[in-house]
Parts: structure tokens; C-alpha cells; sequence
């Protein structure tokens, strides 16, 4: 990425309930709930996640985990540095820490909430009080983990994030060929 220092590894905003009208949020979980994750994900294309921690074993171990679960990792170490992988490179999920230098992770979904095509977000923070939680919440995360978490915990919560993010584009792509005529 032009001036940042993202690395590739080696290797989906609200709950379900909030995304898309009725009838979208009832295809959707009829749609993920007849197919099990592991068809899912053979059936989904690799999907892009930026990993933003500034906490480097932290930064690794997102990298190492998700990448062994199927996914095409990157990592920034910061905000600016995410926001410009962003622009360049259209990850479909991002790993937020909320707790950084140069710019929160907080910030970070502002700046995100600023562009036409963003990704999906899981934050994650060590900090326990409710008020970064609901902000985050109100700037459109999927999922919000608290620190310590188990590795099992994040390739669980990011891989139904991806899984509804694939079904959700699923049935925009299948909506809009619906409405083409083969005559």
C-alpha cells in the first residue's frame, strides 16, 4: 500500500437482525441457516480482513489464526495505516482494536462511516466500561469482543461475520440478476 507498511498473512456493521429489509434479513437467515458454516465457506470466496492492532503479538497471532481458518490476512498496526490499506485494497472485514495511538479505533469507524464502500467490523478493546461499546454500536460494528479472548472466540465471531456478509452479497447478486430478462 502506497506510503503504509501493510503486510499480507499468508493466507461482514449490525447484527443480522439490523441488516437489510424484512424480507432481505429472512432470506439471509434462512439462506446461512440451511447451510452449515464449513459449506459456506467452500462455497464463498476467500475474503479479505485487515487485522489493526498496535499491540504486535496480538497483530501476529490475528494473522497466524485467521489465516489457518481460511481467510486472506493483512495487518496495519494503526489507524492511518488501516484507513489507507482501506482505500487501496476493499478488505470485506476488519479487526478493530478501539484502544491505539495516532488515531482510536473509534475514530477509525468515523473515518470509515465517511466512505462509500467500507468493510465489515469487529472491534476489539480491553476496556470493560459501556461507553466505547455503545459508540462503536452506533457507528455500525458487527460484533464487539472484550480482551482476553480465546483464539477459538475470534475465528468464531469473524468467520459468522464473513459467512453473513457472503449471504448478504449473495442475495444482492441474486436479486439483481432476477431482475434481467434472457429473451
Amino acid at each position: 500500500v502506497g506510503g503504509g507498511s501493510c503486510r499480507r498473512g499468508h493466507g461482514g456493521r449490525a447484527p443480522l437482525a439490523a441488516v437489510g429489509t424484512l424480507k432481505e434479513r429472512s432470506s439471509i437467515a434462512s439462506w446461512t441457516d440451511s447451510r452449515s458454516a464449513m459449506t459456506t465457506q467452500m462455497l464463498a470466496p476467500k475474503q479479505k480482513i485487515l487485522a489493526v492492532d498496535d499491540d504486535a503479538d496480538l497483530l501476529g497471532l490475528l494473522e497466524r489464526v485467521l489465516a489457518r481458518a481460511g481467510f486472506d490476512v493483512a495487518v496495519a498496526a494503526d489507524g492511518p495505516e488501516a484507513l489507507r490499506y482501506v482505500d487501496a485494497e476493499h478488505p470485506d472485514l476488519m479487526v478493530l482494536d478501539l484502544t491505539m495511538p495516532h488515531m482510536s479505533g473509534l475514530t477509525v469507524l468515523e473515518e470509515l462511516g465517511r466512505r462509500a464502500r467500507r468493510p465489515r467490523v469487529v472491534c476489539l478493546t480491553g476496556r470493560t466500561d459501556s461507553q466505547p461499546r455503545e459508540k462503536a454500536w452506533a457507528l455500525g460494528v458487527d460484533e464487539y469482543i472484550t480482551k482476553p479472548f480465546g483464539v477459538n472466540r475470534i475465528v468464531e465471531v469473524v468467520s459468522e461475520v464473513a459467512r453473513r456478509n457472503w449471504a448478504l452479497r449473495e442475495l444482492h447478486r441474486r436479486s439483481a440478476l432476477d431482475g434481467l430478462s434472457w429473451t
